[in-house]
């Protein structure tokens, strides 16, 4: 058995004990799950790799026991690794010293703002919410499935103004006797999928559909109505609406468990943007020549032009 199947076989039976175990038979977070060599992992080295995910994906992500087993192999690896870089003293280097410095800033600057964003006390967001829905309450429509017909004309073998003069022609003759606009999509469409679906698109307000597309489905009103030209990025578009479904305008009460949650995070999202302008916004104390030696201090010897920047902290983005 390979390492990658017994530690699968094992996750699969770990999987079957957890489903069994109550809350108080859990082993305490130091348990080892996993060892190779002299490397370990316990429930605490995966509590802290799994604080990386956002809560919302996290039970998504360890839903899988190819997920944890990759996991799993991953920090014994790393694990392995680091102890060998122990080993022979890398670690006591000053680069990789300054290294792990940098690191642990990083993660105590995301800490921080992970702390405060936790003890915030939120206001109460019930009559803003209220405020929102009646000052948007278009925002808060379901739109009713659109079935439509469509006959393209694209621009990849004629040019744009051949294009739109021909798609011209076929929107005069469709508006003209609606009745033929089957055989106008037989005659004229590029799309090749006509032959299977006659040039019927449903449900053509989804999202899947070009923008220019969506918007042309959604002015047509009345069953058999031929749309204006629509100039979408694969080229020109007669649309005849084949089936509306009616709009749904939700209620206050239907849409307020989405408000409240988009309101909130607004919320929580200006008052970090506060929370961290509050230190970079205090004053700033840098010698000019020191800053200006960086753009010398990592440029080739050779070179004759300056190196492209690179990704710097967020700390670290004022001019």
């Amino acid at each position: 058995m390979s390492i990658g199947t017994k530690l699968g076989f094992i996750i699969s039976l770990a999987a079957t004990f957890i489903a069994t175990a109550s809350a108080v038979d859990l082993p305490s977070s130091d348990a080892v799950i996993a060892s190779r060599g002299t490397a370990k992992v316990t429930f605490a080295d995966i509590d802290a790799y799994v604080q990386r995910i956002p809560q919302k994906d996290r039970a998504g992500f360890m839903d899988s026991p190819k997920r944890i087993e990759n996991l799993i192999d991953g920090l014994l690896l790393q694990k392995q690794l680091a102890q060998t870089a122990r080993d022979n003293k890398l670690d006591q280097t000053p680069a990789v010293q300054q290294q792990l410095k940098l690191a642990q800033d990083e993660l105590l600057s995301k800490q921080a703002l992970t702390s405060f964003e936790a003890n915030l006390k939120l206001p109460d967001l019930l009559s803003l919410a209220k405020e929102t829905y009646a000052t948007h309450k278009s925002d808060y429509v379901t739109h009713g499935q659109i079935d439509v017909k469509h006959i393209l004309i694209d621009v990849k073998s004629r040019s744009d103004d051949e294009a739109k003069k021909l798609a011209q022609d076929v929107e005069h003759q469709a508006k003209a006797d609606p009745a033929a606009f089957d055989t106008l999509v037989q005659k004229y469409s590029d799309d090749p999928s006509k032959s299977k679906n006659a040039g019927l698109m449903t449900d053509a307000g989804d999202t899947r559909y070009d923008p220019a597309f969506i918007a042309g489905a959604q002015s047509l009103k009345k069953e058999g109505e031929i749309s204006p030209l629509v100039h979408s990025k694969f080229g020109y578009h007669i649309l005849k609406l084949v089936k509306r479904e009616a709009d749904h305008q939700k209620s206050f009460d239907e849409s307020r468990e989405a408000l409240i949650a988009q309101l909130t995070a607004q919320y929580k999202e200006q008052q970090l943007r506060t929370y961290s302008a509050n230190f970079s916004s205090m004053p700033l104390d840098a010698d000019p020549a020191l800053v200006e030696s960086l753009r010398d201090r990592y440029m080739p010897t050779s070179a004759a032009t300056p190196l492209a920047p690179t990704a710097v902290p967020v700390a670290a983005g004022k001019n």
